[in-house]
């Protein structure tokens, strides 16, 4: 990344730069429309009297592509100044702590985002990993439920759920999550191991769960 002058330091500053350089990138490629438009809409952002949220959202997930994501969290912090009270900022940032392993500070994010929408589907499941991650395992179990209730194909709360339950034991529960997993995400490295792990755990021990 090229060096800003003074007016580009911080993360916005930072940003911005990265911003101009995918700009540059993409000019050449015919096919890039989608993402050239959304980078400059992103661009613009930064020159506006006011940052807009729904342009830092957007600046903030492009950061999570390119796994930046200290950065992107700065970014939802700055949607969450903005809209307090709205739960897709919190939300935001919520995952940008999760995908940095920082699951206290991500619960208390989903826990902000359900106080303003206490049904937010990613806010539900993104506050059961934490609370999983955090070794809450029955506390985990409620908010993962919620999530499928609202979303049954849902396969971070099928996966979280089956972890959930496999670490508390309880494998013959656990064993449909994994099943319906990897049925909807066959790829899903996580759910196969997940899935083995249960039947080895219910072969071996005839009774468990």
């Amino acid at each position: 990344m090229r060096e800003g002058t003074p007016s580009d330091q911080g993360p916005l500053g930072q940003a911005r730069l990265l911003l101009d350089e995918a700009l540059q990138l993409v000019e050449t490629d015919a096919s890039a429309d989608h993402v050239r438009a959304v980078l400059r809409l992103a661009r613009r952002s930064f020159d506006s009297p006011r940052l807009e949220p729904g342009a830092l959202i957007q600046t903030g997930h492009l950061l999570e592509e390119e796994g930046r994501f200290e950065l992107a969290a700065e970014h939802y912090a700055e949607v969450v100044k903005l809209e307090p009270h709205a739960a897709r900022g919190w939300t935001n940032l919520g995952e940008a702590r999760r995908k940095l392993s920082q699951w206290q500070l991500a619960l208390e994010a989903y826990n902000r985002a359900l106080a303003c929408e206490p049904d937010y589907l990613w806010a539900l499941a993104g506050r059961a990993e934490a609370l999983r991650m955090l070794g809450r395992l029955e506390d985990c179990i409620a908010p993962f439920e919620a999530a499928l209730a609202k979303s049954p194909d849902h396969v971070f709360a099928l996966q979280g759920l089956g972890a959930a339950l496999s670490e508390l034991g309880r494998y013959r529960l656990a064993l449909p999550h994994w099943e319906h997993a990897l049925r909807l995400r066959p790829s899903s490295g996580f759910a196969s191991d997940g899935l083995a792990r249960c039947h080895q755990a219910l072969a071996s021990t005839p009774d468990a769960g």
